[in-house]
């Protein structure tokens, strides 16, 4: 182990990563961005989704671009940088619509096509707005972790078998679920029938 002990450097900007603190701290700083775009932003810390709503696709490719430049701009006078590899792009529609095959974003030399679904916060939207494909990934979670609470159910008792189906399995199930009760009876059935296999399960048995 080194004997050397590093001198103090000030801190000119930015946070302590993992500080309880940060989040609230950089929602400080960046709470003036919304203020100077023209289209709808929303932010969750420092994920940005700028989002429009126009028939014509050109009008809505300007006004995307647009915005991302006055985001950008936000970004550069705050010291902050943008990954455009890591931008998304998606286009929401009535099903049975397509988009023309050459329609895409170019920003900060980065191509943008759009994707036919994206995850945001954790919940997958699908181009028709379906939520078919988030509801396939959560009950695909959702099975994997029933298994291993059924392996497990011998060795726990029924309070700590219910304590890990709330926080593990519970909790995927009801994320963010106001958004997809829209959506079609058959998708939401098939989380009702991940719900319904705990009791399949008979991992309630435990002593």
């Amino acid at each position: 182990m080194s004997s050397e002990i590093t001198g103090w450097i000030d801190v000119a900007r930015g946070f302590p990563q993992g500080s309880g603190l940060s989040p609230l701290l950089f929602n400080i700083y960046v709470r003036k961005l919304p203020a100077v775009t023209s289209v709808r932003t929303f932010q969750f810390a420092d994920d940005i989704t700028n989002s429009d709503a126009q028939k014509n696709l050109k009008v809505l490719e300007q006004h995307l671009l647009h915005s991302y430049h006055q985001t950008k701009n936000f970004c550069d006078e705050h010291h902050l940088v943008i990954n455009p590899s890591k931008s998304q792009l998606i286009v929401f529609q009535a099903q049975g619509k397509r988009l023309p095959s050459d329609f895409a974003l170019e920003v900060s030399g980065c191509k943008i096509t759009p994707a036919h679904s994206v995850k945001l916060l954790g919940v997958t939207l699908d181009q028709y707005l379906t939520f078919g494909e988030h509801t396939d990934n959560v009950v695909k979670k959702c099975h994997g972790l029933i298994g291993v609470l059924a392996k497990a159910a011998p060795y726990l008792t029924r309070q700590l078998l219910r304590l890990a189906y709330v926080s593990l399995i519970r909790s995927q199930l009801e994320y963010c679920s106001a958004i997809f009760a829209s959506a079609a009876p058959s998708q939401l059935r098939k989380l009702d029938t991940s719900s319904e296999n705990i009791s399949s399960n008979n991992m309630w048995s435990a002593t």
